[in-house]
């Protein structure tokens, strides 16, 4: 009887130790972690990326709907947050499909050639806990063309994940595109981030 019990108790301790095991493993795979830090994934059903600009003298509002990439992103571990984003310019809506079609094309956003835009973060830091605002340093590339964005972003904490929001402004002009000329077009686009990642 002591035989079969110690041998039950082996049989058993090692299924247990294996499943512990196997949960600690899956955690680690699921959850990226990285010294304290989540990483998640974008929620493109749950999140807004949209961008206003003003055209012949009218707002005319446009979103993309294809996200992806990956955050690191926790407020305690905040100096090793990173993000690192991408939205497919295929999937750009300004609710006028002949108007979707010429933004794609070579004198916009040439999206045969590039087709995604990509924000990249270098560093991360709080700016108010209490508020719950922080912010990026990092780039921004279209077209190709990498230039410099520092933007501050809310965060709201979920469950699982944190809804990231920002408003910030960026020219067109210095990503070639659209016509030099500023008159028809103007040169400022407001961009509008409401992004949940889980």
């Amino acid at each position: 009887m002591k035989i079969r019990t110690k041998r039950k108790w082996l049989k058993n301790g090692f299924f247990l130790i294996s499943a512990i095991a196997l949960g600690l493993f899956t955690m680690s795979f699921s959850f990226g972690t990285s010294q304290g830090t989540l990483t998640f994934q974008p929620n493109p059903q749950n999140s807004i990326v949209q961008f206003k600009i003003r055209n012949l003298g009218k707002a005319v509002f446009g979103t993309f709907g294809k996200l992806q990439g990956d955050v690191s992103f926790d407020p305690s571990n905040i100096k090793k947050a990173k993000i690192d984003a991408t939205v497919d310019i295929s999937s750009i809506n300004t609710g006028i499909k002949l108007r979707n079609k010429h933004l794609q094309s070579k004198e916009y956003f040439h999206a045969e050639e590039h087709p995604t835009i990509r924000i990249k973060s270098k560093t991360i830091q709080m700016v108010n806990s209490e508020k719950n605002t922080a912010k990026m340093n990092g780039v921004l590339i279209i077209k190709g063309i990498e230039k410099p964005l520092n933007i501050i972003f809310k965060f709201v904490k979920l469950d699982s994940g944190y809804i990231l929001s920002s408003k910030f402004a960026i020219k067109r002009r210095d990503f070639n595109l659209g016509s030099k000329s500023t008159r028809t077009m103007k040169n400022k686009v407001e961009v509008y981030l409401d992004i949940m990642v889980n």
